[in-house]
């Protein structure tokens, strides 16, 4: 049966909706087992448990613990396991359960069910919502990578059999456990990662499941140990492409421009960035009237970065980077900020002496002297503009770079 409502169906039109808890829990747990009647049981305790108010006495009664025992029991039917993982994804939803839950190790179980081969898609989808769960207590997401259950969940994400909530739902279990900063080593040492960046770019997964892949690789980004292997890995490949994918939501364009953005972050990275054209998405992220100016000022940002590697710059230039920087200091939309990191970066593309031509010759000198003259810029940011504007002159002065971060 693929549906609630079918499972609902099996108790009869006359099974009261929610009677008392006492009248209706199966005796079977009484006695601390499902006996012969593991079908039943797990059947009506998936009921129970759609009621809220019934899911923290369900936990307290212990419940949990025969349902959780029941998705490695070799001899249970797939739709008991199926009901069970609706049972203990319904009592994860409560956040008085969660605590609990973790304690009594029941993610050991809905972990090993996501890699049974007997299954079903739908009991792996409700497992990967329970870990799903669980994993938004922030005191439960360090036992959880010690336990070792983002290994089953990223493989979740290459399983061609599993649904797109699945895959959703497992993305972002991994996304909040990467939130905490003791777990995005581990991570990516068990290359979670890669699970991760092959999602965003799988043309199956729902918009929500590579919003939150990217979230995901932003946090394991924000380890500055990280950043080389992620790039090693090619991780900046499949973010780069979601930044010109039409089916992408604007958050999750903005949070790949803010995963790319760390990733620039460690100099050994941005030639090979440069190299991978992942300048390319940025720039036109810059003039994407769909964009956030969020997405705007961490394209910004990163594409200055970029520029302060002098291999880089002419290489920039070649692929005209400059013209949406330079477009983005007229934009009335871009913030402060963003103008701010556009001109440090058309700032160190003037550091080249074969760039200052193209440069002026692409009018980039009048937006620039614009900005000296905007209100609301930055000092900061007139300051990067003066500088740029000094290079440009026919005879600059010798200048260092702009801007770094």
């Amino acid at each position: 049966m693929k549906d609630l409502d079918g499972y609902i169906r099996f108790f009869g039109p006359t099974s009261p909706r929610w009677a008392p808890l006492s009248t209706q829990l199966p005796a079977g747990f009484s006695r601390g087992g499902f006996g012969a009647n593991c079908n039943e049981i797990a059947y009506s305790t998936g009921y129970l448990s759609r009621n809220p108010a019934n899911r923290q006495t369900l936990v307290a009664a212990g419940v949990h613990t025969p349902l959780s025992a029941l998705l490695i029991d070799p001899l249970a039917t797939a739709e008991a396991k199926e009901w069970a993982a609706v049972a203990l994804s319904n009592f994860s939803a409560d956040p008085a359960n969660l605590q609990p839950l973790v304690a009594a190790g029941v993610h050991n179980q809905l972990s090993a069910l996501l890699i049974d081969p007997q299954a079903t898609p739908l009991a792996k989808e409700f497992a990967a919502g329970a870990l799903r769960h669980l994993s938004r207590d922030p005191a439960n997401r360090q036992p959880l990578v010690a336990a070792g259950v983002h290994n089953p969940l990223s493989a979740l994400l290459s399983d061609q059999l599993a649904t797109p909530l699945a895959k959703q739902w497992a993305a972002e279990a991994l996304c909040n456990l990467s939130f905490d900063p003791a777990n995005r080593q581990p991570l990516v040492v068990d290359g979670v990662h890669n699970q991760l960046s092959a999602l965003v770019s799988d043309p199956q997964a729902t918009p929500e499941a590579k919003e939150v892949a990217a979230m995901a690789l932003w946090y394991l980004a924000e380890d500055p140990a990280n950043r080389q292997p992620l790039v090693a890995a090619g991780v900046h490949i499949q973010l780069s492409a979601l930044l010109s994918d039409p089916q992408a939501t604007p958050e999750a364009k903005e949070l790949a421009a803010v995963a790319l953005w760390a990733l620039s972050v460690d100099p050994t990275n941005r030639q090979p960035l440069v190299a991978a054209g992942v300048h390319n998405q940025l720039s036109a992220l810059l003039i994407d009237q769909l964009a956030t100016p969020g997405a705007k000022e961490r394209a910004a940002l990163a594409l200055s970065n970029f520029s302060v590697d002098p291999a880089n710059r002419q290489p920039l230039m070649v692929a005209s980077v400059h013209i949406p920087l330079s477009e983005l200091l007229s934009d009335p939309l871009a913030t402060p900020v963003a103008k701010e990191w556009a001109a440090g970066a058309l700032g160190n593309l003037s550091l080249d002496p074969a760039n200052r031509q193209p440069l002026v010759a692409a009018g980039v000198h009048i937006p620039l002297s614009a900005l000296l003259r905007d209100p609301e810029a930055t000092p900061v940011a007139k300051q990067w503009a003066s500088r740029a504007l000094r290079n440009l002159e026919p005879t600059p002065p010798p200048r260092g770079c702009c801007v770094i971060s």
